[in-house]
């Protein structure tokens, strides 16, 4: 690759072309977590890669001294905006995009206006590119060059108008993007029925193949769905107890408050349960042992530099191992030094996926035959879907659920609000499989109109049984009374007539749907229908389903 003009070269074409005064740039930066950047080296020289460290997620490399575009002035436009959002964003993933394409633009005239056209026009070419195949980042990225070269250096020819027809074009396809609706509804990356849960927890606490921390980042998920960086963002001295019970302080990392990391005010104190509080505490006791090597080449660093510090800060989750070259950066900066023994999100988030190939859990048949899986998956993410979809059926809004996993609007949250309750609660309590039929059908050991103790209250279910909630029900009472607690069902009812609505739902929702939606629900009403089959057998066989 060809080498870039020197900074100070640069910098006087820049202003040539523009026909004004050019800042020099700066020799360090500062990133919002407050590491420092050297993007000018002492002799005037480009480094030759730029080592950005993202606390709690690892470290992203730019290339730098490598000619960015043949144009002089669009190449200092580019490398000022890079050197300002460094110092002001977190997300690096634009820049990493816009430099893999930026050198696709067609412009060899060194002024401003001709600049504009040719950028305007590739951002116009790969945004309509982009939307046809349902990807909106590159032309995002160029979108956020032709902004800031608008607003924040007034480079001329730039406009708002254009601004804003290419923002529209980028964003063009968002809208008919159906992702996040089908990963709700994903047997492999979708929420976790009850039953799927259950066995995942008895698994867990029955297995010796599942080490203390995988045990404490589980159950920490399974409470409160954090994502892997904020659980690689928690200290040993986050755990703790009050008069509400056990809790763990967890930092935010959304939107804006993600440059916060963990500053005063961004931390959230979630109670857990006291079968997590029982992990984390063992987690927090073993934490130290698994970071006693780190901890001696960090000592032979702080040697090497000749500063002293104090010990660094023990995470609840510490990595084991950091590479020399990374280890002697986060000693020598200050602001970085208290993060050298944190892992990564994406360590925590193949430890938690570890714990499904440590057990082995076989797969549901046609949920295998469906995605090619034979072992079922435990995923980070998976846990914290689960737990906004559990949310929204509790009936909590969405400014609730956005508090609660740390968005950062409550429209962020939408989606989890996008499918009825009735086929939440359906396919949540109803297994596909005849394995798990038989842990569904065990909740209701007890439950029966005939076996339960009477509540006050009760309120007849159209000739089903009774339910035991005390004010009007939201839910279709014919479908997802199967799926509730509430529901004290009648051994004489007439079952099968439920049966055959659930037959009609499921013939609704294959003429509605489409693609995985409809074949994850399919199969989802078809593991409630034969759960209505199987107490409808133990009713002794008067209540027979539809053929």
């Amino acid at each position: 690759m060809k080498r870039a003009l020197p900074p100070a070269q640069l910098r006087l074409v820049a202003a040539k072309a523009l026909g004004e005064e050019v800042d020099e740039f700066d020799h360090r930066i500062a990133s919002p977590s407050g590491q420092s950047i050297e993007v000018v080296t002492p002799e005037g020289q480009w480094p030759t890669t730029l080592f950005i460290e993202l606390i709690g997620t690892g470290t992203k490399k730019v290339p730098w001294a490598g000619q960015i575009h043949s144009n002089p002035l669009l190449e200092w436009i580019v490398r000022s905006w890079l050197i300002d959002r460094l110092q002001t964003v977190l997300h690096v993933r634009p820049i990493q995009l816009l430099l893999r394409r930026i050198s696709d633009v067609q412009v060899s005239a060194i002024d401003a206006v001709s600049i504009e056209r040719a950028l305007s026009a590739w951002i116009e070419d790969m945004a309509t590119a982009c939307v046809a195949e349902n990807r909106d980042d590159v032309p995002m990225a160029g979108v956020l060059l032709y902004q800031w070269a608008l607003e924040v250096q007034a480079v001329p020819g730039f406009s708002d108008w254009t601004l804003y027809r290419l923002q529209a074009l980028a964003w063009r396809g968002r809208g008919k993007s159906y992702g996040q609706l089908t990963t709700l509804r994903d047997p492999v990356g979708g929420p976790y029925t009850r039953p799927e849960l259950a066995r995942i927890e008895t698994a867990i606490s029955s297995s010796a193949a599942v080490s203390t921390r995988q045990r404490a980042a589980f159950y920490l998920c399974r409470d409160w769905g954090p994502r892997p960086v904020q659980l690689a963002l928690m200290r040993a001295s986050d755990f703790g107890e009050d008069s509400f019970g056990p809790y763990v302080d967890i930092p935010s990392v959304k939107a804006q408050r993600a440059k916060l990391r963990r500053a005063d005010g961004n931390i959230v104190r979630r109670h857990i349960t006291d079968q997590a509080a029982e992990a984390v505490h063992r987690q927090m006791l073993e934490a130290e042992s698994q970071v006693s090597m780190l901890r001696e080449k960090m000592q032979g660093c702080l040697s090497e530099l000749g500063i002293e510090r104090c010990p660094a800060p023990l995470p609840l989750f510490p990595r084991r191992e950091r590479p020399e070259p990374a280890l002697m950066r986060f000693c020598e900066d200050s602001a970085l030094y208290p993060y050298t023994l944190h892992a990564t999100g994406g360590m925590i988030g193949r430890e938690i996926a570890d714990i499904g190939k440590a057990l082995a859990l076989v797969q549901d048949e046609a949920i295998a035959n469906l995605t090619g899986d034979s072992f079922a998956t435990i995923l980070a993410y998976r846990l914290r879907r689960t737990k906004g979809t559990a949310m929204v059926l509790m009936g909590c809004s969405r400014e609730e659920v956005a508090e609660a996993l740390d968005h950062a609007t409550p429209w962020s949250v939408e989606h989890y609000f996008r499918y009825s309750t009735e086929t939440h609660d359906l396919i949540s309590a109803a297994a596909a499989s005849s394995q798990q039929i038989a842990q569904a059908a065990n909740m209701w050991e007890g439950r029966f109109l005939q076996d339960a103790v009477p509540e006050t209250g009760e309120r007849p279910v159209g000739g089903l049984g009774r339910c035991t909630l005390k004010t009007p029900c939201p839910k279709h009472p014919r479908i997802s009374c199967y799926a509730c607690h509430r529901f004290r069902p009648d051994r004489n009812a007439d079952h099968s007539a439920a049966l055959k609505e659930i037959v009609a739902y499921d013939e609704l929702m294959r003429q509605q749907s489409t693609g995985p939606v409809r074949n994850q629900l399919s199969l989802e009403v078809l593991g409630a229908m034969s759960l209505v089959q199987h107490l409808c057998r133990d009713d002794g066989g008067g209540n027979e389903g539809p053929e």
